[in-house]
């Protein structure tokens, strides 16, 4: 035991944690991309969460998530003859 105390290696600061919560849809792309960036980023730790692009607003206000992911769509009208 004491000699495991005694190691020659720094303390490893804590992991920081991203939170990215929001649109569903997203979920899977999201995913690959923490999956890629922890590995660039060993002391990162991204956590996902759905449930809807309201979810991902009401969580960054109330501060509880760090970004928030949501869906847009724009929809066209075409004139009418």
């Amino acid at each position: 035991m004491l000699l495991a105390a005694c190691s020659d290696k720094a303390p490893s600061a804590p992991p920081l944690t991203i939170t990215i919560a929001g649109s569903t849809a997203l979920v899977p792309l999201l995913q690959e991309a923490a999956k890629r960036y922890m590995k660039d980023h060993p002391n990162v730790v991204v956590n996902l969460s759905g449930g809807g692009s309201h979810v991902g607003i009401s969580k960054v206000a109330a501060g509880e998530g760090d970004v928030r992911a949501r869906v847009t769509s724009s929809r066209r009208t075409m004139p009418s003859s």
